[in-house]
């Protein structure tokens, strides 16, 4: 029966096994089953927030959300009296002259099962954890997301956790879960494939902090107009017309503030530190202070086609274009586009000279 059990439960322990050493593992720091006690709450905001903007949900969000599901599905069957009923059909009609009953070949499998149900917690604690700091991440750059949070009370909430509190203290009688969901994906996914430089920025947002308000940063920004040659001869109300989601942000030695093949559309500038720009394995260029970077991806609505990682501590500013105010503010605009393709046209005419 030993034997049978290990076997059995091979695929679970290969299962787990990847999502510990391939994914995002486990941060033993973590309280024990805090974000898997949230779990409901987490997924439903993802799903709120994708229905406020379109532009939400990306490929990395949707690839999490998959994952999450169904590591959630699998931890919910192991030890289920069902399954445990299942394989010990198997093993009666494997072994017809066994002896044990289902009751002792149940209570023997349970302690194997309650350690690899542990493992799975540990395992989905840290998913979560990563799943709702990169959820927030995103929400907050969304105009209409944060015109949302703002409207329903929750301003500088920037996590799950933070904005169940708020609930809670006004909603004194309401359950420990905002709502209850069948959460469901087109098709289960227990190997969800991750590019390191995914690994890499979901770890670099643990150290992401916002210390200034938006309006503040905003004219942060601005001060800095005069080195920024995406903003040349604009005014300052030109500016603060096309700018939304204004953030200051830091970032410790070798994060990814960029990764090659991302989808998001918000824009950098540099305050202070370096980083280096690289495209598959070659390294292509060094940023530093004063240069913006991020910007083309905004207006063309592409995927990201470099990677940015930092050589030292940095500390950036970072915004998003706001195009959907171009029919309300075209004379701003006119002036932003013109000043992108003055850039682009030195970009390119460098990296030409680069070439011969």
């Amino acid at each position: 029966m030993e034997e049978f059990i290990k076997n059995t439960l091979a695929t679970l322990l290969d299962t787990l096994r990847y999502h510990r050493d391939e994914t995002t593992g486990v941060l033993e720091e973590l309280p024990i089953s805090k974000y898997v006690s949230i779990k409901d709450n987490i997924l439903y905001l993802a799903k709120l927030f994708s229905f406020l903007d379109g532009n939400f949900e990306n490929d990395m969000i949707k690839r999490m959300y998959i994952d999450i599901v169904s590591l959630i599905k699998l931890f919910d069957k192991i030890g289920d009296e069902n399954i445990m009923m299942k394989y010990y059909k198997i093993y009666k009609e494997q072994n017809p002259q066994a002896q044990e009953s289902f009751e002792e070949f149940r209570d023997h499998t349970s302690k194997y099962m309650k350690e690899n149900k542990l493992r799975t917690v540990a395992i989905l604690n840290t998913k979560l954890y990563f799943f709702d700091l990169l959820i927030w991440e995103h929400a907050l750059f969304s105009k209409k997301i944060v015109k949302y949070l703002f409207s329903t009370g929750y301003k500088d909430v920037n996590n799950t956790e933070d904005y169940l509190n708020i609930y809670h203290l006004r909603n004194i009688n309401a359950n420990k879960t905002v709502m209850h969901m069948d959460f469901k994906c087109e098709e289960d996914d227990l190997f969800i494939k991750y590019e390191k430089e995914e690994i890499s920025y979901l770890k670099a947002l643990r150290t992401k902090v916002n210390n200034f308000s938006y309006d503040e940063t905003t004219e942060k920004l601005i001060a800095s107009k005069d080195s920024i040659a995406f903003f040349k001869d604009m005014d300052n109300e030109d500016i603060r017309a096309i700018v939304k989601n204004v953030r200051f942000m830091q970032f410790k030695e070798h994060e990814t503030i960029i990764y090659e093949g991302g989808e998001d559309e918000i824009i950098y500038l540099m305050l202070n530190g370096e980083c280096r720009v690289s495209v598959g394995k070659n390294k292509v260029g060094l940023i530093k202070p004063g240069q913006i970077f991020g910007e083309f991806a905004a207006i063309t609505k592409e995927r990201r086609t470099a990677t940015i990682k930092t050589n030292k501590p940095t500390t950036v500013i970072a915004f998003q274009l706001a195009l959907e105010a171009f029919d309300e503010t075209p004379y701003s605009f006119s002036f932003l586009y013109k000043n992108v393709t003055n850039e682009l046209i030195k970009k390119i005419d460098l990296a030409n000279k680069k070439s011969f």
